[in-house]
């Protein structure tokens, strides 16, 4: 399995490390896109990263992680948007878009609010990991 890790923000480096953590204990290939514009801001100069949109392009993913509201649609690999934080009041935050294939959420308030926004679900799946409760929405 090949994996991005997907930034447009200095924010997503610390949502999406633990996993590449984890891609690499179960010894998978993964590499960071971080952008030019925020590459000085990369703490994780040991990781494998890029800033040129044509190698990940070429990397050719199977999964794309994103702690953000876009990534390019003729990046291949299926895109996983992780909704972080409380920021339910920023304007535009819970706003589906036809980006990703699948959405992440923690918790209960959230999770409740996204079911009214993607009626048109296929799947919802439930997952206990640490103690806390996410659900799965799939297109």
């Amino acid at each position: 399995m090949k994996y991005i890790l997907y930034c447009n923000l200095p924010y997503s480096f610390s949502i999406l490390k633990p996993l590449e953590d984890e891609i690499i204990k179960r010894e998978f290939d993964c590499i960071w896109y971080v952008p030019k514009n925020i590459l000085e801001q990369f703490p994780y100069q040991n990781s494998s990263f890029t800033s040129d949109i044509k190698d990940i392009r070429e990397y050719k993913s199977d999964v794309i992680f994103v702690a953000g509201n876009e990534v390019p649609h003729f990046l291949r690999g299926i895109k996983v948007q992780i909704f972080h934080g409380l920021a339910g009041e920023k304007k535009g935050h819970f706003r589906i878009r036809d980006y990703f294939d699948l959405y992440l959420t923690q918790g209960n308030i959230l999770q409740q609010y996204l079911i009214l926004l993607l009626l048109n679900i296929k799947t919802l799946k439930w997952q206990k990991r640490d103690g806390a409760n996410l659900i799965i929405f799939i297109k």
